[in-house]
């Protein structure tokens, strides 16, 4: 799941643009500012960028459109051109929750984490947030990185409470049971997370490995490692286990 994700935009609809024309100026605006976050999220960032310049020529107060230029120009490291966007929706819809969170995860991203826990918190007054979850994992990671961990668990609890499979909630609490030494709560969260999740990258893997290790299940830690060597050989985990670190 992805923290940034704010629509489910079926494919079919990129080759659907032909009927876009017929559409009120609003609606066109919001399959514009929709379309610029689906070929974001695949890569394509010019085309996304040319669909959220479209959705602003066509709606210049629309929150989305903002929100998603935002979030191409953050993907780009474009990070002042970014802010000014993220602020300009801010401005727009100062109460809503998706402008809220995305400011504060992008905030957070870049080591200001202490100026984005307003944001995260805000995003979670609105009643009507269908993704609170999002937000309490944003602010989770925020409160670890100003070493407040205890605080972190909560936001990721209350964050399960909501959406129980959500796999960053379930790999985070996995993730600090372990640094804290609790091999029993780790495991707990890991299970649960390799059983709901899609794929499981180098850093799952090698959280896998460190607690098979440290519970001296010498099967299943090795059952990691190779998965971890054989799937991700290049990657930093995959390095720091052939270091011993």
């Amino acid at each position: 799941m992805n923290k940034w994700r704010l629509w489910a935009l079926p494919l079919s609809m990129v080759y659907a643009t032909a009927a876009f024309a017929s559409l009120p100026v609003h609606e066109l605006a919001s399959l514009h500012a929709q379309l610029s976050f689906e070929y974001a999220k695949a890569g394509q960032y010019g085309l996304a960028l040319e669909s959220a310049n479209r959705s602003l020529a066509l709606d210049e107060h629309l929150v989305p459109a903002w929100l998603a230029r935002a979030y191409i120009e953050s993907s780009l490291t474009q990070d002042a051109d970014a802010e000014r966007d993220y602020l300009q929706a801010l401005r727009l819809g100062p109460l809503s929750a998706q402008a809220n969170n995305n400011y504060g995860q992008f905030l957070c991203s870049r080591s200001r984490a202490q100026e984005a826990m307003p944001y995260l918190r805000q995003a979670l007054l609105d009643p009507l947030y269908a993704e609170p979850h999002v937000a309490n994992v944003n602010l989770g990671n925020c409160s670890r990185k100003l070493s407040q961990d205890e605080q972190a668990k909560d936001y990721f609890l209350a964050a399960l409470r909501h959406a129980p499979e959500y796999e960053p909630a379930l790999k985070a609490l996995a993730s600090l049971y372990l640094e804290q030494g609790s091999v029993k709560l780790a495991s707990y969260y890991y299970d649960r997370l390799i059983q709901y999740a899609e794929t499981m990258g180098p850093d799952d893997l090698l959280v896998g490995v460190k607690l098979a290790r440290m519970s001296g299940d010498r099967v299943r830690e090795a059952r990691y490692a190779a998965l971890l060597q054989s799937r991700y050989p290049d990657s930093k985990e995959t390095q720091q286990l052939l270091s011993g670190t």
